[in-house]
């Protein structure tokens, strides 16, 4: 007897927990949701088992249909662990809504050009 699955096709997802995620679990919502389009993280928590000098063993997270990511309401390790390509990569078109204080912590006040309309204080 042969199973039948039926693709589901999903491309919006909201994550808003008041549990940590860690790098796993980013892990498994891309595998699980390959074609996921639009991503939004509400958490405010840091995770616990941050890694910063074993990125190396992490596998690279990939969301490759990824057109918009928001980040408004996450804590500054999410917003590392989406913008560190050690950690996750991103396609480069993507769409990013983050607090600019918070990006300018998690890429230590990396210069970087940006146009007037899409930066909001």
């Amino acid at each position: 007897m042969m199973s039948e699955f039926e693709l589901v096709r999903l491309d919006n997802i909201n994550l808003i927990f008041i549990h940590i995620f860690e790098h796993e679990f980013f892990l498994r919502i891309a595998q699980s949701f390959p074609l996921v389009k639009a991503l939004t993280l509400v958490n405010m928590k840091p995770q616990n088992g941050k890694q910063t000098d074993d990125n190396q063993n992490l596998p690279i997270i990939e969301y490759a249909h990824l057109t918009t990511l928001d980040l408004t309401k996450s804590h500054l390790d999410y917003i590392e662990q989406f913008l560190l390509d050690t950690k996750t990569t991103l396609p480069s078109n993507v769409h990013l809504s983050v607090v600019y204080q918070a990006l300018r912590k998690v890429t230590q006040n990396l210069k970087v050009m940006l146009h007037e309309s899409i930066v909001r204080n």
